[in-house]
Formats: C-alpha cells, sequence, structure tokens
C-alpha cells in the first residue's frame, strides 16, 4: 500500500474573498511594486483576477494546512510555455518556504500542461526570488524590459526556464 504524504500547502481556485485580500497586501519598499489595485477597481475594470474568468483558468490560492491563505500562482498559458507567476503574502516572504510552494506550482504547471515548457518573469533586482527559482530548478535565459505596472517607467527583468532534475 502506498503511502501519500500531505503536503503543508496546497493550491485551490481563488475565491473572489481570496482576491480581495490580495489587493490589501503591503509589501515594504522595494517589493511595493507588487501591489494591486483596490478590489473595487479590479473588478470594474476587470484586471487579472479581478475577471472571473481570467481568474479561474489562472489564478489559484495557495493555503496552508489551516486553509489560511498565503499567496497565489498565475499560470499563463501560451504557445508551448505556460508562464508562471508565484506572490506570497508580505508576511510569509523572506521565511524560505519559496522553494516548497514553488514545487507544487511546478507540479500544477506540469499536471495542467504536460509538456510545455515552464517560465517565469522576475525583476533583475530580486535576489530573493531569484535565488529561490534557481533552488527550484529555474535558470535564466534572458534579459529584456517590460512596462511597469506602479509608478517606474520600465521594469528589467530576467525570464527564467523550468529544468527538471
Amino acid at each position: 500500500m502506498m503511502m501519500t504524504i500531505a503536503l503543508p500547502y496546497s493550491l485551490i481556485p481563488m475565491s473572489e474573498d481570496d482576491a480581495s485580500c490580495i489587493t490589501e497586501w503591503r509589501y515594504p519598499s522595494p517589493y511595493h511594486i507588487y501591489h494591486w489595485p483596490a478590489w473595487d477597481i479590479m473588478k470594474k475594470q476587470e484586471i487579472e483576477f479581478g475577471d472571473t474568468e481570467i481568474r479561474s483558468k489562472q489564478y489559484r490560492s495557495v493555503i496552508d494546512a489551516n486553509d489560511t491563505l498565503i499567496g497565489f500562482a498565475q499560470f499563463f498559458a501560451m504557445q508551448t510555455t505556460v508562464r508562471i507567476a508565484l506572490f506570497l503574502a508580505p508576511a510569509y516572504c523572506g521565511l524560505g518556504i519559496g522553494q516548497q510552494v514553488m514545487q507544487l506550482v511546478i507540479r500544477e504547471a506540469n499536471e495542467r500542461y504536460s509538456n510545455f515548457e515552464i517560465d517565469l518573469e522576475v525583476e533583475t533586482w530580486n535576489e530573493r526570488a531569484i535565488t529561490s527559482y534557481v533552488r527550484s530548478g529555474f535558470f535564466i535565459t534572458d534579459q529584456y524590459e517590460l512596462p511597469s505596472r506602479n509608478d517606474q517607467p520600465i521594469r528589467n527583468v530576467y525570464c527564467m526556464v523550468y529544468q527538471a532534475p
């Protein structure tokens, strides 16, 4: 008989309550660029997880064993690549759980998009995230500029690709 070990974290469909809560997360500088607009604005303008259809297709909440929302993941499918993103709630950043949660996200990406390449984008200055991603099996393949979501004109990002061990 095979024994299944429960992970302390799991991915579940993102509820509207979770989405609303995420828009209230506040990160210290320089991570403040990850703030989202207010929930009423996101819903009205149908921005990302403010759009019910996009939320159900692309977003998953990360919860712990107590059903506490600790983060969320995005899965954005392109032709033969799925671009993932992982955000932890501010209270859970820097605690060393990123690699474990990322393994859960990678597993979900592989289940949903078998045979797709998995990649992500990360700001070039975000050494904490880059270190976690490298430990999770990602490597830098490209560097480019993207428009900013907030008050900065551009974002310098790395594209990192997952390589299974």
